[in-house]
Parts: structure tokens; C-alpha cells; sequence
């Protein structure tokens, strides 16, 4: 009897302690709008009759001292001498202090005679109106508006939902351990209680309260996908199949009230549940065909609420959950057998998550941050994906699509849009996709070649990149220009390639092509030098300082190689390899110096000197303590000739220009 009377009890307060609890937060609103109301008219709603009657007396009071000041005022502008001594004295402003009755008027007395003053002196009688106002403003007053509405009618409702899910779960889950309701009746309450939910949420949106409303929502449509997840789930009620399809109505039906209600909020809920769907109802089976069919209607469906109402919220959060369906799928169930159906899958995703950013920047000649994100973060998605299921197995198919994806991504760049409503380069469809081209091309330069061959492509890129840069007035060009040959010097450093016959091998043709894509980019930007900043004009002037250090590694592995080959069968080959370092530096040296004087540059003149004071490091302190007798005079000789040689070029330099 006992376990009866208290089942009865739990269900009231299951059925009946959510529409009380709802039902005295919407009493809490209506009364905490009637007050708004009250305050906004200037005085509060429990003020009394008499107090009423104080104010209309206080005002009047006022009305006859302004009239007594006004009579005053035209008694100055008639005659301010002669009839000053009949002007009675100011009357004194009423206080802020309510009074049952108008302040008396005293006859006027005669005031003593002084010195005329000016007609506007009594103005300083509003100065006791305005003062105390100002020092004893209401508390309410600073605090935000409808501060107290937002708490009372919004937080309250959502704490209140949260507190009915946690309760109706929790009765939910003790009355299903004691087995006081049978299978069917707990699904058929849940969902009865769901529907009635929102019934109920379309009376309130009809009575104004669309906050409270939105809330009653959400909290309908939970209710309905635990129990069909219950149903499915614990019971075996539905089949899979019948609780998918039952998630998907509700979705839909979700779909559709944050459409009429113009909701964002109510969408992301739908958005919300549609995705946890297939995790809800997973089975732990391999349904490729059905999970990614499912996944891309629903994120098409979203990307056309987001162009219907611009709700720029639910792109990013569907395609975030599309890959984790996608690469949660790939990284359980994928096999070489399903390649091309995952394939047209992966491509579908892509083209999906393409088409937003092409249609706002086609209707409206830009896009904004979210839809930039989700161009950049789905062409590297697929990137990624074309990656994993084609290498290294299939690397010309890989190439293939590389470079069918930069041509895509070209011909997106030269969409027409409304060039007018352009605000930024950086926000227009033009850079965004060109870079992206930019990106899919240099990736399929090392999907079909490697080595040397990846190197010199990727140097010629740059250059490309820096006379594109220079052509179309682009520091961003230019930009990635300067990085493809920063990567060029990294390679020809990290990667050793094998030498061969001096200056005929493919190291030193490799090294060649590195330092020639240096010097045209260094004479393609000359030019405009002036009109470049500061940090390109530096990162200019590395690529040059690197056409010489570069220039003089190639040479020094040739002579390298070279002199130990020549000297293999004798004693003497590492003292000759290190005789001829010392030479080749010094000599080309000497030649930098030569051209910087041609060509008057100062930053040659510097790299020359900078050698120079290597050279004499190293014949002094290495050549002298680990050559021969013979190549330490040759060393020694060598570079004491060429040292007097520039010396003398520089005091002919000194002396012509003291003459000129």
C-alpha cells in the first residue's frame, strides 16, 4: 500500500510539478513587466493616492513661483532703476520634501537699496530643483536595463527546464528499477509528455512570451529523443530503423518551428539532436551508405537555413560534426575495398561545404569569417582525406586530383561578384580561392616527384609567386613567393644529394637552380624596392645575401670533390682540398668586391669584406697550424696578393672621389 501511495505521489509531481513550476515563472514575468511599466511612467506601483495629491500640490507651488519670477523679470525690462525697490523679493523654490499643502506667499517687504545687478541673476533659483535629483538617484537606475527581467524570466527558465529534464529522468530511471510502469506506458508517457511540451509552447508564443516559449521547446523535444532512444535502446519497442526515423520527424518537425519562429537557438537544437541521432541509435555496425547518405542531407539542410535566415552559427558546428562521423567511420571501418565509394562520399562533403562561401561571395561580393573558415578548413579536409586513401599506392591518381582541385579553386577565384560591396581583399572571394589554388598546386609537386627534381619545382614556383607579386601589385603574392623560397634553401641544405662529375651532376644543377630562382626574385623586385615596406625589403635582402652563400657551398663541394678525387692515390689530398677552400674563398671574394664597386652596392662590398674576414680566420689560425710547409706559403701568398689588391682599390676609390 505504502509503494502505491508513493507511486502516486512521484507521477503528480512527475505530470503536475512541471506546469506548476512553469506556470509561477510565467506569474514572475508578468509581474516583473507590470513593474517595468510602473518605473518607466516615473513612480512606483504601490505609491498611494495621497502622495499623489502631495506632487500635484508641490507642482502647483512651483507653477506660482515661476509666475511671481516671470512678473519680476518684466518689471526689470521696463524700468531696472526707478522701480526696483517695488520688485517684492524672490520666492524661495519649493523642497523636495512633499507637502500637504502649496508653500504661503508673504506680502513683499521693502528691501534695502544696493547696486543694480544683472536682469539674469535670479536664474540660479533652479539650482535647488536640479542638485538633490541628481545626488539621490534610484538604485535601479544603475543597473542595466531589464537586468532583474533577464534574470527572473530567462535565467529562471532555463534552470527551471534543467531541473524538470534532471527530475522527470531521474523519477524516470527509479520508477523503470522498480518496475512500476510497464515498458510501453513509460515510452507512451514520454512521448505524450514531449508533444503536449510543445502544444504548450505554441500558447505561450501567443501570449507574448517567446523566450519562455523557446525554452518549453527544447525541453519537448529532449523529452521526445530519450524515449524514442529508449524505446529502441532499453526495450526493443521500435527497431533501429523505427526510432531513426522517429528522431529524424522530430528534427524535422524542430526544423520547421525555428523556421516559423525565425529562432536560431530552437535550429542549433535541431542541429543538435539530428546529429546525435546515428551515436544514439549506433548498433555498432558497418552502414557506410545509410550514416553518410543521413549525414549529408542534414548538413545540406542546415547550409540552406543558414542562406534562408543567415544563421552563421550552424555551418561550423555541422561541418565539425561531420567529420567526426566521417573520420570516427574512416579510422574503424575503412578497407581498400570501399576506396572509391568513400571516395564519392569524401567528395560529396566537399562540395557540400563549397558551395556556401561561393554563393555569399557571388550574391553579396564577400564572405564573413565563419564561412572563410569553413572554405579553408573543407579544402584541407580534403586534402587529408585524398591523402590517406591514395598514398603512396596510387600517386598519380593523387596528382591528378591535386591538380583538379587547384583549377577548381582558380576558376572559383574569378567568379563575378558585385565588386561595389567589396570591403577587404583579404575578405573578397578572389584571394581566398587563389590561395587555396596556390595550396592544391605546390601539394602535387611532391605527390608525383621527389629529390632534386621537387626542389627545383618548388624554386621556380617561387619565383613565379614573386613576378606575379610584382605584375599585379600583390605583397601577398609576393609573401608566398619568398616562403616557396625559403623552403627551397631549407631543402638544399637538409637533403645531401649526390655529386658526380665537377659542375655536371644533378647537386650542383640543383644548387644552380636554387641560386638563380634567388637572383630573379631579387631582379624582379628591384624596381619597386622603394615602394615596398620595410620587413619585405629585409626578407629581400636575405635572398640576396643567400644568391652568394649558396653560390660559394656549390662551388666549395665541386672543388671538394674534385681535389680529392684528383688526389686519391696520394698522401696529400686533404691538404690540397684545404689549400683550395681557402683560394676559391678568397678569390670570390675579391670578384664580390669588383662587382659591388661596378655595380656601387654596399651590400656586396659587406658580403665581400664579411668573407674576407673568414679567409684570414681561417689561414691563420688553421691553414698555418695544419698545412704543409708548401700550401701554408701558397695560402699565405695567395691571399696577401689579393688582400693588397682590394686595399689598393679601395684608396684609388678614396682618392677619386676626394677629387671628384
Amino acid at each position: 500500500m505504502a509503494a502505491l501511495t508513493l507511486l502516486v505521489v512521484l507521477l503528480v509531481l512527475a505530470l503536475v510539478g512541471g506546469p506548476v513550476l512553469a506556470i509561477v515563472a510565467f506569474a514572475r514575468v508578468r509581474r516583473l513587466e507590470q513593474k517595468s511599466h510602473a518605473s518607466s511612467l516615473g513612480f512606483d506601483s504601490n505609491a498611494t493616492s495621497s502622495q499623489l495629491r502631495a506632487l500635484e500640490q508641490r507642482v502647483s507651488g512651483i507653477e506660482k513661483a515661476l509666475g511671481l519670477l516671470i512678473a519680476r523679470v518684466d518689471v526689470f525690462s521696463q524700468s531696472p532703476a526707478a522701480n526696483r525697490a517695488a520688485i517684492p523679493p524672490p520666492i524661495p523654490a519649493a523642497p523636495l520634501v512633499s507637502r500637504p499643502e502649496p508653500p504661503q506667499v508673504s506680502p513683499p517687504a521693502q528691501p534695502p537699496p544696493r547696486a543694480p545687478q544683472p536682469a539674469a541673476q535670479p536664474a540660479p533659483l533652479a539650482a535647488p530643483i536640479s542638485q538633490p535629483a541628481a545626488q539621490t538617484r534610484p538604485l535601479r537606475e544603475t543597473l542595466p536595463p531589464d537586468f532583474e527581467n533577464v534574470v527572473a524570466g530567462k535565467w529562471l527558465n532555463y534552470v527551471g527546464i534543467l531541473a524538470i529534464l534532471f527530475a522527470a529522468t531521474f523519477f524516470l530511471k527509479y520508477a523503470f528499477d522498480n518496475n512500476w510502469v510497464g515498458p510501453a506506458a513509460r515510452v507512451g508517457i514520454g512521448l505524450a509528455s514531449g508533444a503536449l511540451l510543445i502544444l504548450w509552447s505554441e500558447w505561450l508564443l501567443r501570449r507574448g512570451y517567446r523566450y519562455f516559449s523557446e525554452g518549453i521547446v527544447a525541453l519537448g523535444g529532449a523529452v521526445l529523443y530519450l524515449s524514442l532512444w529508449a524505446a529502441s535502446h532499453y526495450y526493443d519497442l521500435f527497431s533501429p530503423g523505427g526510432s531513426f526515423v522517429g528522431m529524424v520527424a522530430v528534427t524535422a518537425a524542430l526544423v520547421a518551428i525555428s523556421l516559423r519562429r525565425d529562432s536560431q537557438r530552437l535550429a542549433l537544437l535541431a542541429l543538435i539532436g539530428g546529429f546525435l541521432t546515428p551515436a544514439l541509435l549506433s548498433t555498432g555496425g558497418n552502414h557506410e551508405i545509410v550514416l553518410f547518405s543521413y549525414i549529408a542531407l542534414l548538413s545540406a539542410a542546415m547550409l540552406v537555413l543558414e542562406r534562408v535566415r543567415s544563421w552563421s552559427w550552424l555551418p561550423p558546428l555541422a561541418f565539425f560534426a561531420t567529420q567526426l562521423y566521417f573520420w570516427g567511420w574512416y579510422s574503424s571501418f575503412f578497407v581498400s575495398g570501399v576506396l572509391y565509394l568513400t571516395l564519392a562520399f569524401a567528395l560529396l562533403f566537399f562540395l557540400i561545404f563549397s558551395a556556401l562561401p561561393l554563393l555569399s561571395a557571388h550574391r553579396e561580393g564577400r564572405i564573413t569569417a565563419p564561412e572563410c573558415f569553413i572554405a579553408v578548413a573543407n579544402t584541407a579536409y580534403f586534402l587529408v582525406a585524398l591523402e590517406q586513401m591514395l598514398w603512396p599506392e596510387s600517386r598519380w591518381a593523387l596528382t591528378l586530383w591535386l591538380l583538379v582541385l587547384a583549377a577548381a579553386h582558380l576558376l572559383a577565384a574569378h567568379i563575378p561578384t558585385p565588386e561595389q560591396r567589396v570591403r577587404t581583399p583579404l575578405a573578397s572571394l578572389s584571394w581566398l580561392y587563389t590561395g587555396l589554388s596556390l595550396l592544391c598546386l605546390s601539394l602535387a609537386i611532391p605527390a608525383r616527384l621527389e629529390n632534386q627534381w621537387l626542389t627545383i619545382t618548388w624554386a621556380v614556383e617561387g619565383v613565379v609567386l614573386v613576378w606575379l607579386g610584382v605584375r599585379f601589385a600583390s605583397v601577398w603574392l609576393r609573401a608566398a613567393g619568398l616562403a616557396f623560397l625559403a623552403i627551397t634553401a631549407l631543402r638544399l641544405i637538409i637533403f645531401r644529394l649526390p655529386g658526380g662529375a665537377f659542375l655536371w651532376n644533378q647537386r650542383f644543377l640543383t644548387f644552380a637552380a636554387g641560386v638563380a630562382s634567388f637572383a630573379l626574385a631579387c631582379f624582379f623586385v628591384r624596381k619597386i624596392a622603394d615602394s615596398m615596406a620595410v620587413e619585405e625589403r629585409a626578407a629581400f635582402a636575405f635572398a640576396a645575401v643567400a644568391i652568394n652563400v649558396y653560390a660559394l657551398i656549390a662551388l666549395s663541394m665541386e672543388l671538394w670533390d674534385f681535389l680529392g678525387n684528383l688526389h686519391s692515390y696520394t698522401n696529400q689530398g686533404w691538404s690540397a682540398q684545404e689549400l683550395g677552400l681557402s683560394i676559391l674563398w678568397t678569390i670570390y671574394a675579391t670578384g664580390l668586391i669588383l662587382f659591388g664597386m661596378m655595380r656601387r652596392s654596399p651590400l656586396l662590398r659587406w658580403q665581400a669584406l664579411a668573407l674576407f674576414a673568414i679567409v684570414v680566420v681561417r689561414v691563420f689560425f688553421f691553414d698555418l697550424a695544419s698545412l704543409s710547409r708548401f700550401y701554408r706559403i701558397i695560402s699565405f701568398f695567395v691571399l696577401g696578393i689579393l688582400l693588397l689588391a682590394v686595399s689598393f682599390l679601395y684608396q684609388r676609390r678614396a682618392q677619386r672621389n676626394k677629387s671628384s
